[in-house]
């Protein structure tokens, strides 16, 4: 493991400033966001947080709370030292909570460490297994039939695979394409981000980006699935003419 890349939603300047240039020195890349969502949580190695934001209750809790469910790697900093707020933390399951005022050495030592294990699971592991799930999708009046499928990638990862060809999905985007596989009718979004992040207060923007982006991966797989916009009411899968 040699360039590491994170996120965070810390506000405090000084850390905004510093912490960057000083993981910077370690190969360490850390940009900051004000609102962690598993959109912007999907390509990183792990999530650096405020500490004091995920104790309390919001969207933003719920969508890295289920994060932390499907291992993604998350470690929390607050700004003072308080044992009994570092222990409600690890009792969420953080990785680690680092207290201010912290030396950013400890920092990047401590991510290195816990995540060059983390990576080495999951290569033991195994990258590829049997498929947990296979679709089998019918045209009209079930003149077609193909098969889609996800095989489990990674505890957080999935392929979901088309013929001979696969990409990675995130959890959130696998529940949103099986639920409307599995459900065949018109899902709204609201059902869409309760199945998806388990709340019901989730920004519609957040279901939209999720929808384009497994539009963009059906038709980067060739899938004969088109998902239609029904103003007011939601979206709906229906099958297409496949392509050569």
């Amino acid at each position: 493991m040699s360039k590491l890349k994170g996120i965070s939603n810390i506000t405090h300047p000084i850390i905004q400033t510093m912490l960057p240039l000083q993981l910077k020195q370690h190969d360490i890349h850390l940009g900051f966001h004000s609102y962690i969502q598993e959109i912007t949580a999907d390509e990183t190695d792990f999530l650096l947080i405020d500490g004091e934001r995920l104790l309390t209750a919001s969207t933003e809790t719920s969508a890295i709370k289920l994060l932390i469910e499907e291992k993604k790697p998350v470690y929390a900093l607050i700004m003072r030292k308080d044992y009994k707020t570092k222990l409600k933390l690890l009792n969420e399951k953080c990785c680690d909570c680092f207290e201010f005022p912290i030396v950013s050495d400890v920092i990047a030592k401590t991510l290195r460490n816990q995540l060059l294990l983390y990576s080495q699971q999951k290569v033991s592991s195994g990258y590829l297994s049997e498929p947990e799930t296979l679709y089998h999708v019918h045209g009209e009046q079930g003149l077609r039939k193909f098969n889609i499928e996800f095989l489990p990638a990674q505890k957080k990862r999935w392929f979901l695979r088309y013929k001979d060809q696969a990409h990675h999905v995130s959890v959130y985007e696998k529940r949103i394409i099986s639920y409307m596989l599995d459900s065949n009718k018109v899902a709204s979004k609201r059902e869409l981000a309760f199945i998806a992040w388990n709340t019901f207060d989730v920004r519609d923007n957040t279901i939209v980006a999720a929808v384009m982006k497994i539009r963009m991966l059906f038709h980067r797989l060739k899938i004969p699935i088109a998902i239609k916009n029904l103003y007011g009411y939601g979206y709906s899968m229906q099958p297409t003419e496949p392509s050569e």
